[in-house]
């Protein structure tokens, strides 16, 4: 009875007369500290923090290469990756003045910005994955930093042309458009480069193998997948078998090239034009037995494998945990081809640090679509207090604070990239003068 009694009384907050409560002003009251303890805003607006960080790290003028591949055209006839010239000639755009391709170059890059963030926050449920954090594990990431450098290269377009085929692919049920859009996103792609082959088109018909294997009938669902890739494949195949180009026509296209453009063509891009695939290979052959090129191959893994890591990992957990059991082999087997495909591209080429930030893309991607089509429910991945809370904070500072090999031995950018702010005030001001690249 006497300790109800104390119990009670202890409970009772008495006030002195003339007492009165001021206004509460603590920190946990104000709006901006609400703004940080709610999850999901937080991360929405560190992954915008993140990935414009990132995007200065690394962004630059399109480079000469960039400038000069995107001048070859049909005009003497089929030739590779001559798609995307013969497109800007019939719309009229005159890519033969830099400046004409530098704001073309960011128009197509501002298209990718804008579909990664809808696809981020909008068009996937990857936001329900830790409350968003994952998808500030990306933005922060060196890949982000690398593809603004690759500003220009085609491999921005393709990576538009991928994302808008996967959004339609799983924006309609009609299994005739998702078939026909990844066959015609196929074609188009690798008529643009021909990389698109091994580097995207597995990640384009992710979603149509997942649909297959909801089904028991899995290996008979594929078989018009399998049609399509084998079409995409001969017409790789008939691009990169093909007869080179002769030294002669080399040179009649360079003066060509020469004679309408505003700044001077790079001239070992077009050692591509003469080079077959037979060739490619043999140099890769020669570079796998330097020791430059396996320290290259570690640098660039600890710049983008960790990044790479949890992405690969959440996308093999959600499997395992959604997928019907008698398809997890072949669905597995799926996934890691569609991120890990643009690795397979050192066959052929030697941008180690390119087909590493491709890789992370694609990793990011595969992600958000296996997080849409098995729908998790929101915040399954919980993140306050949790392991996955705690590698998503080092993985991003390992993010910010990386930097690796750049094109045309560029170097990144760092905080707080007074080139980028005098740039932009040049532009307000009236005093900018768009330069021509020197590489």
């Amino acid at each position: 009875m006497k300790l109800l009694l104390l119990d009670r009384i202890k409970s009772v907050s008495y006030e002195p007369s003339g007492f009165t409560q001021r206004k509460d002003t603590s920190l946990e009251n104000r709006y901006f500290t609400n703004f940080f303890s709610e999850d999901h805003r937080f991360w929405f607006f560190a992954s915008i923090i993140f990935g414009v960080v990132a995007f200065l790290k690394g962004v630059r003028l399109p480079n000469l290469w960039s400038a000069t591949q995107a001048q070859i055209n049909y005009s003497t006839g089929f030739i590779k990756r001559g798609l995307f010239g013969e497109l800007c000639s019939i719309i009229g755009l005159n890519i033969n003045v830099y400046k004409t391709f530098a704001i073309l170059s960011y128009v197509i890059f501002g298209m990718l910005a804008i579909i990664l963030l809808y696809f981020s926050f909008k068009s996937t449920r990857i936001k329900c994955i830790g409350k968003g954090s994952i998808i500030a594990v990306f933005f922060s990431s060196y890949a982000v930093s690398y593809i603004s450098h690759m500003v220009g290269y085609l491999d921005i377009a393709l990576m538009v042309l991928c994302l808008l085929v996967i959004w339609l692919v799983l924006n309609t049920r009609k299994s005739y458009i998702q078939y026909a859009a990844v066959l015609l996103g196929g074609m188009i792609g690798v008529l643009l480069h021909e990389i698109y082959l091994i580097a995207f088109f597995p990640l384009t018909i992710l979603p149509l193998v997942l649909k297959s294997a909801s089904d028991r009938a899995f290996f008979r669902n594929v078989l018009p997948l399998m049609m399509i890739t084998l079409i995409i494949l001969g017409i790789v195949l008939s691009i990169s078998f093909n007869k080179p180009l002769k030294e002669q026509d080399i040179a009649q296209i360079k003066q060509e090239i020469s004679e309408r453009t505003d700044f001077p063509p790079r001239s070992e891009f077009f050692d591509v034009l003469v080079r077959s695939t037979k060739d490619n290979m043999k140099i890769m052959a020669e570079k796998y037995r330097t020791k430059t090129w396996w320290k290259e191959n570690v640098s660039a893994a600890l710049c983008f494998f960790p990044t790479a890591g949890i992405l690969l990992y959440l996308s093999v957990k959600t499997v395992m945990r959604y997928c019907r059991k008698e398809n997890y082999v072949p669905v597995l087997l799926a996934i890691v081809l569609a991120s890990l495909s643009p690795a397979l591209m050192q066959i052929l080429g030697w941008d180690i640090y390119r087909w590493y930030a491709l890789l992370v893309f694609n990793s990011f991607i595969v992600l958000a679509i296996l997080s849409t089509y098995y729908g998790p429910l929101p915040d399954e991945y919980s993140v306050a207090g949790s392991a996955l809370h705690n590698v998503v904070i080092l993985i991003i500072g390992l993010n910010m604070a990386t930097g690796g090999g750049m094109f045309d031995n560029q170097n990144i950018k760092p905080f707080p990239f007074l080139e980028s702010i005098s740039f932009t005030n040049d532009i307000f001001t009236n005093q900018f003068s768009l330069p021509h690249p020197t590489q």
